[in-house]
């Protein structure tokens, strides 16, 4: 079966998964801009510089988001406050930085502010990007959330065949070629940082659950290695930041690498 084909198979699926992502547009000679990777971050008066809760360490500035100016289009529950994000600046493998709620990051929602906070004397602060805009990108499912979307995989690697069902759908393709990458055919998430869309998960779908209400939380800003953060999360994993839409204000932090 040609790839066309096989794609043409799953039009109607990936048009009833699709999701909008923006990706940051960075210009530092934008002035008015509240939001940005890197640098230092606003403060408030009461602001305290958050430390590690294993290493006791400070911790890194890596992004700040101004709620308001998010796309009006993005479907979040809370569009007022500045998001900011700080990281274990140690991260040698002894704290556990990959867990969601681990204390290794702090993620905490202030008032705007235009005081640039001072960081510690041992912080040394990545570039400043500034987000100038939002530029709007369709996103899919990644292959890892596709068996919880209704489509499954059975492998025989002996033969180096694969057959993929949609039983909602009606669709049954047996015996393709594995070399095909046929998950990633039908549809696969974008890398790279965004605000929204789908997680573009390394192993398997890993979404925290809200301490407050247990419900699964959505995505709200993925942070990929290298980007527009010159950071690299283990061997070149990616991040994100999740929240619980009953308890906007409960937001998780968490990465996973091959």
């Amino acid at each position: 079966m040609a790839p066309d084909e096989i794609k043409a198979s799953f039009l109607k699926w990936n048009a009833t998964h699709k999701r909008s992502a923006w990706r940051a547009s960075i210009n530092n000679r934008n002035t008015d801009s509240c939001s940005w990777f890197g640098g230092t971050p606003t403060a408030t008066d009461d602001f305290p510089w958050p430390t590690c809760s294993e290493c006791k360490k400070s911790m890194q500035f890596f992004l700040q988001l101004d709620l308001a100016f998010l796309p009006r289009e993005f479907d979040t529950p809370l569009k007022d406050g500045i998001l900011q994000l700080f990281y274990c600046s140690t991260d040698d493998g002894m704290c556990e930085t990959w867990e969601a709620f681990s204390g290794t990051h702090e993620i905490r929602i202030i008032q705007k502010s235009d005081t640039d906070c001072t960081p510690p004397e041992e912080i040394a602060p990545f570039t400043k990007s500034v987000i100038s805009d939002w530029l709007p990108i369709d996103d899919a499912p990644s292959p890892a959330e596709h068996e919880l979307l209704g489509i499954n995989y059975d492998y025989d690697f002996t033969r180096n065949l694969v057959s993929v069902e949609a039983p909602e759908l009606g669709i049954k393709l047996s015996d393709l070629n594995i070399d095909l990458n046929v998950a990633e055919m039908i549809s696969e998430s974008n890398a790279g940082d965004k605000l929204g869309g789908w997680p573009a998960w390394v192993q398997g779908p890993e979404y925290p659950a809200c301490p407050e209400c247990q419900q699964q939380m959505e995505l709200l800003f993925q942070l990929d290695s290298n980007d527009n953060l010159d950071y690299m999360f283990g061997d070149v994993g990616c991040a994100h930041i999740t929240q619980c839409r009953q308890h906007p204000r409960v937001l998780a932090f968490a990465w996973a690498c091959g």
